[in-house]
C-alpha cells in the first residue's frame, strides 16, 4: 500500500500581473523546478525575457508556467488563475508559498465585486427593502406613492442585472490580465475597481434615499 500524496492547488480571483511579477515568478520557478518553460499561445519559452521580446504586445490574457520535480503548473487564462504543485512535502510547500506571496497582492482590489453572488445578495436585500416600502405605502393607504416606488425599484433591478452581467463577463473573459510592459498603468487603470464601487454605492444610495423620502414624505 502506498499513500497518494495530495497536490497543492489554489484558484485565485481575477488577477492583474505586471512584468515585474512575471519576472519574480520566473526567478522562483527557475531555481526550484526542472524542465522549466513559459508557455504562451503555440510557443514555449525559456524565460519571461524571451517571451516579452518575442510577443511584442503590452498585454496578453493567457500564459502558463510549468516544470517538473515537483510537477508545477501555473495557468493564467481568460476564465481562471490557478496554481498547481503536485506534492505536499516541505520543498513543494515552500515553493507554493513563494508563488502565492507573489500572486496574492496582485488580486484585483475589491475582488468581491467580481463575484455574481455579491450582486445577487445586494439585489435580494434591496429588492426586499423595495417590497417592504411598497407594502408600507399600501398599508398607510398611500397607493400613488406605492405606484411611484416601482420606478426606483426598476432602476435598482437594472443596476443589479448590469452588475451580474459585468462580473460574469470578467469571470469568463477577463479573469487574468498579464502585462508585458514595464511602464506603470495610468490612474484609471490602477483605480477602476474603487471608481466602479464608488459609482455603484452612490447610485444605490440615491435610490434608497428616494425610496425613504417617498416613505416619509
Amino acid at each position: 500500500m502506498e499513500r497518494i500524496k495530495p497536490a497543492l492547488i489554489k484558484y485565485y480571483p481575477p488577477i492583474v500581473l505586471g512584468l515585474a511579477d512575471l519576472e519574480a515568478l520566473d526567478d522562483v520557478l527557475r531555481a526550484a523546478v526542472k524542465n522549466y518553460a513559459v508557455c504562451a499561445g503555440d510557443y514555449r519559452y525559456e524565460s519571461v525575457a524571451e517571451l516579452s521580446a518575442h510577443v511584442g504586445k503590452k498585454r496578453i490574457n493567457k500564459l502558463g508556467f510549468e516544470g517538473s520535480e515537483p510537477h508545477t503548473r501555473l495557468n493564467f487564462a481568460t476564465y481562471e488563475a490557478r496554481v498547481y504543485v503536485g506534492d505536499d512535502d516541505l520543498i513543494s510547500a515552500g515553493l507554493f508559498q513563494k508563488i502565492d506571496a507573489i500572486l496574492t497582492p496582485r488580486v484585483r482590489r475589491l475582488s468581491i465585486i467580481y463575484d455574481s453572488r455579491t450582486w445577487l445578495l445586494i439585489g435580494a436585500t434591496m429588492g426586499a427593502a423595495s417590497i417592504m416600502v411598497g407594502v408600507a405605502f399600501m398599508w398607510a393607504g398611500r397607493l400613488p406613492q406605492a405606484a411611484t416606488s416601482i420606478l426606483p425599484a426598476a432602476l435598482l433591478t437594472a443596476v443589479i442585472l448590469a452588475g451580474v452581467t459585468w462580473s460574469f463577463w470578467v469571470s469568463i473573459k477577463g479573469h487574468s490580465v498579464i502585462g508585458l510592459s514595464s511602464a506603470p498603468d495610468n490612474f484609471l487603470a490602477r483605480n477602476r475597481d474603487q471608481i466602479l464601487m464608488a459609482f455603484v454605492a452612490a447610485l444605490v444610495g440615491s435610490i434608497v434615499t428616494l425610496l425613504v423620502t417617498k416613505l416619509l414624505g
